[in-house]
Order: structure tokens, then sequence, then C-alpha cells
């Protein structure tokens, strides 16, 4: 990019977010969400209770006639390098997590892809542990991990995040319930409005800093305590273990 083309761009995003809002775009540019030695950051947390049946009313409504999502094999997953912010190093180990990817395709395009697990203990991608309710063992699912769910911006506004959602609901079963927990920035309001629609509550915020793998989160909220700290000299994107 030239230095003209640079410096119009950085006096766009000035008129959009102010001057401390530009200076933290440029922080979190040289120091990016991931890194142990400097980031922060923050997230919404959510939580939905889905009930498994396919009565009418259970069905989320989406377009007729469109291709549902599909569970991708981990040779598929890997052809997803390169899209969005997903590089190869990212994509094996999300699926040596144990993590799966439901994607959305018309043709050759992918359109949107969200990944999900059920792991023992839920881990967010700033590393912050999800301390869940006992009466969490009385539903009759494991809870799911929904997390990194994308759509291309040429197909957004569609109801994307729905076709992914149904489909991946559908693929646990036809009976009981699961609590799917999900964590969005709160400066992406389309997703957040996404997910409300789906039913989506929220169970507060968190403020997260690390520094040199000493993670650091504030709960703003009822749920959980209101500090958790964790020591993780590691970029958790990339990491197997979280």
């Amino acid at each position: 990019m030239s230095v003209s083309r640079k410096l119009a761009r950085a006096a766009a995003l000035w008129s959009k977010l102010g001057t401390w809002g530009l200076l933290a775009h440029v922080a979190k540019r040289v120091f990016p969400s991931g890194n142990f030695w400097l980031s922060w950051d923050r997230r919404t947390l959510f939580v939905l209770q889905a009930k498994l049946d396919s009565s009418p009313d259970s069905v989320v409504r989406v377009a007729e006639g469109v291709t549902p999502a599909v569970l991708l094999s981990p040779a598929q997953c890997l052809e997803l390098s390169g899209v969005n912010h997903l590089s190869r190093a990212s994509i094996e180990a999300a699926l040596a997590r144990g993590e799966s990817c439901f994607c959305l395709r018309e043709e050759q395009t992918v359109v949107g892809y969200v990944w999900v697990s059920s792991p023992s203990v839920i881990t967010s991608d700033t590393g912050y542990r999800f301390p869940l309710p006992s009466q969490i063992e009385s539903v009759e699912h494991p809870p799911q991990w929904w997390r990194d769910v994308y759509v291309d911006p040429a197909f957004r506004g569609q109801g994307r995040i729905q076709q992914l959602y149904r489909s991946f609901v559908q693929s646990l079963g036809t009976t009981g319930s699961v609590m799917i927990y999900s964590e969005i920035d709160p400066s992406n309001t389309p997703s957040l409005h996404a997910h409300a629609r789906l039913g989506f509550q929220s169970l507060g915020s968190i403020g997260f800093f690390c520094i040199l793998g000493a993670r650091f989160y504030f709960y703003r909220g009822s749920h959980f305590p209101a500090f958790q700290f964790r020591f993780a000299p590691r970029n958790l994107y990339l990491s197997a273990v979280r």
C-alpha cells in the first residue's frame, strides 16, 4: 500500500474513531489478540438453552431452498486456510482441541462458518475458563462451545448465522436440551443482534489483559466470580491446549 493510501486510511479511521480510538486500533495491530507477551481485549459472554426437538416451533426459520451448513471433514477444514483470519496453524490447533467446523457454501464461495465443540472445560479464545454452574449436570447433553462465527460481508443480513445454528443444533439429536455458550466482541453489533434473535442471553462481560503469559480476567455480571487469573505463556489461537 502506498504512503498516500496509508495516510488516507489513517485519516478515515481518525474521523471515525477519534484520537484515542485510532491509537487503540494501531496498538491492537502492533499487539494482536492471541500473543502472550502483551495483549488485551473485551468480550461479552452468552448462553442459550436449546431444545432438541423437531416440532415446527423449534426450527429456526431460514430462506426456503437454501442449502444447509455441512460438517466439514478435517481435510476440508484445512481448505479454509486463508478465509477470514484462518491459517493452517490455527485450523490444525482447533482440530487438535477436538473442534468441528460447520460451513456454508454457495458453489465455490465460502459463505460462512462456525467452530463448535463440547470440551470438559469451556475455554474461550482469550483463555477465560467458564465456571459453569452445577445445574448444568441436569441437562441431557454436555455443554457446547460455539465460537468464531464468520459470515462473508457479501452475504450478511441474510440469516446466515441462523442457518449455521440450525444445522449445528439439528446435528445434536432430537430429544432433550443443550446449553450453548459463546463470546462475542462487544463492538460487533451485527453479531450481537443476530445471536439475540436466536435466543442467546448475556451472561455479562469480561475485560482481559495479558503480559508475558500472565492473564488477568475481570468479569462484570452476576453469574461468575469477579476475577480470574491464569498463567499460559503461549498463543492460544495456535495452541492445542487451552
